[in-house]
């Protein structure tokens, strides 16, 4: 997960919500605020935010603009994996029916 903030650029594990609903993990309220004011990942606003960055990865603005563009097909390949993930796990266990 990357959220950019006008200061600085945060990148948080994939399993943050994870720790934050299932081990009360509070992460810092400087991260609540910027995920909070994060636009969304394909729009030009989080383009403007992560741009300034781009230079730490030796990267463009066409390439930020690119992968930006891209994360809304990777969430939703990503929500279709764990969904498929948690329905075998279910149909192994014998308490899924298709």
């Amino acid at each position: 997960m990357i959220i950019p903030s006008t200061t600085c650029l945060y990148l948080a594990p994939e399993l943050i919500v994870h720790y934050a609903e299932e081990h009360a993990y509070a992460p810092p309220a400087e991260f609540i605020e910027a995920v909070l004011a994060c636009p969304e990942q394909s729009s030009d606003a989080y383009v403007a935010l992560l741009a300034p960055f781009a230079g730490t990865w030796q990267m463009d603005a066409a390439t930020v603009r690119q992968i930006a563009a891209d994360a809304p097909d990777r969430r939703q390949r990503h929500a279709e994996a764990v969904a498929r993930d948690l329905a075998n796990r279910a149909n192994s266990q014998g308490n899924f029916k298709w």
